[in-house]
C-alpha cells in the first residue's frame, strides 16, 4: 500500500497552487516574466493578440466595418447636408432687416422732402429715382450681406430679386399715391407714407426670411 502523506496518497496529484510549476508550465505569470512556451504571454506581462486580428484586435473585415459607419466630425448626424450651413442664418436674416428697413427709411424722407419742395402735382421721376439706380441701393444691402458665404453669382441673383420686388411695389405704390392731388394734398403725404410703413413693419421680413430660407434651409432638411 503506498504511503500516505497528510491525507493523500503519495501518488495523487497535489491541489491546486501547492505543485510548483514544472518546466513547460506558465509558473510565475506576473508582470515582467514571459513564458516562451506561450505566445499569447508578453515580456511585460501582458495578453497580446495574435494571428488575424493584428496589433489592433480588429480583423480587417470588422475594421473596415467600424470606419464605414463612423459618424463624420463635421456632421454628427452621418449625413451630408443638402446644401451650405450657414452657422449664423438667424443673425444674418436680422442684419439684412436692418440694412433694408435703413434704406426704405431713407428713401421715404427723401420722397416726403421732395414733395415739399416740389409745386404743383409731381411724377414719379420727380420724387423717386430712376428703376436702375431705385433698385441698386437694396441690391447692394442684399449683396454685402450674403457675398462671404455664397458664391458671388448666387448672392447677385438673389440680391436682384429682392430689389426689384421692393422697388417694383413701392413704385407703383408712389405712383398711385402722386395721382390723388397735388404736392400739398395730406392724402398723398398719407398714402405715401403708409407704403413705406408697410414695408418697413411687415414686409420687408417676410421677404428676407424668405430669402435665408431658400438659402440656408434648416438641418431637419438635409438628405442623405
Amino acid at each position: 500500500e503506498p504511503p500516505v502523506v497528510e491525507g493523500l496518497l503519495a501518488d495523487d496529484p497535489a491541489p491546486p497552487g501547492d505543485n510548483p510549476a514544472a518546466p513547460g508550465d506558465r509558473g510565475d505569470t506576473s508582470p515582467g516574466r514571459s513564458n516562451s512556451t506561450d505566445p499569447g504571454w508578453t515580456d511585460d506581462g501582458s495578453t497580446g493578440e495574435t494571428g488575424e486580428t493584428g496589433e489592433t484586435g480588429e480583423t480587417g473585415e470588422t475594421g473596415a466595418a467600424n470606419r464605414a459607419t463612423a459618424p463624420d466630425a463635421a456632421h454628427p448626424s452621418g449625413l451630408p447636408p443638402a446644401v451650405p450651413v450657414d452657422p449664423d442664418t438667424t443673425a444674418r436674416t436680422e442684419r439684412l432687416i436692418r440694412g433694408l428697413k435703413r434704406v426704405l427709411q431713407d428713401e421715404q424722407s427723401g420722397v416726403l422732402a421732395a414733395l415739399r419742395t416740389t409745386r404743383g402735382r409731381p411724377d414719379l421721376s420727380t420724387v423717386l429715382p430712376v428703376e436702375t439706380e431705385h433698385r441698386l441701393n437694396y441690391f447692394r444691402i442684399v449683396e454685402i450681406t450674403l457675398s462671404d458665404v455664397l458664391d458671388s453669382s448666387v448672392a447677385l441673383a438673389h440680391a436682384e430679386m429682392v430689389a426689384t420686388e421692393i422697388t417694383s411695389d413701392l413704385r407703383a405704390a408712389v405712383g398711385a399715391a402722386l395721382l390723388v392731388g397735388d404736392s400739398t394734398d395730406p392724402d398723398v403725404v398719407q398714402a405715401i407714407s403708409a407704403s413705406y410703413r408697410e414695408w418697413r413693419t411687415e414686409r420687408v421680413a417676410n421677404v428676407a426670411g424668405r430669402t435665408m430660407d431658400a438659402l440656408f434651409p434648416p438641418l431637419s432638411k438635409e438628405i442623405p
